[in-house]
């Protein structure tokens, strides 16, 4: 699991409508993802499909639409393809 947390930085940079620029896919990338697509109900992080919860999707609805929006975090059920895990 991988903790994705929006900032008012992601906010303000974001772009409405975009599945690359928007603050959920430059959290993602901050969050170590190389490879980020984002469209309400499926990511695409470093080549691994994502389904998102259901409060990030409503989060970008009201994002794309001009709505007022706060920081969040949420997790993903993958890692960041730069992350190597050890052998046991």
């Amino acid at each position: 699991m991988t903790t994705i947390t929006v900032t008012k930085e992601h906010i303000k940079h974001g772009k409405r409508g975009s599945c690359c620029l928007c603050p959920v896919a430059l959290a993602c990338e901050a969050a170590g993802f190389t490879q980020v697509w984002i469209e309400p109900g499926h990511f695409m992080l470093d080549k691994q499909p994502v389904a998102p919860p259901l409060k990030v999707d409503f989060w970008i609805n009201r994002f794309d639409r001009g709505e007022k929006v706060r920081p969040m975090k949420f997790q993903v059920d993958c890692q960041p393809a730069s992350v190597t895990t050890s052998p046991p």
